[in-house]
């Protein structure tokens, strides 16, 4: 590799075939913001995988982690903290179409310590 070549991961799979939880792991911790966009949205993603992803501070990547109906409510509440706009906008709205009970936990969950006194001395 050539100084100031960017460095790419060399995967040993195929992205139409299940990705194995070692390989998810690798491409959400090391892996290009493309790699991670494309993990988002793969059949076989992870929920680990994603929980990881929501973490990143690529808006690109937490984007394509809030689109994924399987990305569970903790890291959509993380995300509804985000500091970027477009991302707390996106994760607020995917826990608005949430239904039951995860939608009460991820309200819960996004609920400031105040609104939950509030809520508490109102009861």
């Amino acid at each position: 590799m050539e100084l100031g070549q960017d460095f790419s991961l060399d995967y040993s799979f195929h992205w139409e075939l299940p990705i194995s939880a070692v390989t998810q792991e690798s491409i959400a911790t090391y892996g290009s913001d493309e790699d991670r966009i494309r993990l988002a949205g793969h059949f076989s993603v992870s929920v680990a995988a994603l929980e990881t992803m929501a973490a990143l501070p690529s808006p690109e990547v937490q984007l394509a982690v809030v689109s994924n109906p399987a990305t569970p409510v903790e890291a959509l509440a993380l995300m509804a903290s985000d500091h970027s706009r477009v991302v707390r906008s996106a994760a607020n709205e995917a826990i608005e179409h949430l239904t039951g009970p995860q939608r009460a936990a991820a309200l819960e969950l996004t609920q400031s310590r105040m609104q939950r006194l509030r809520s508490r001395l109102s009861a």
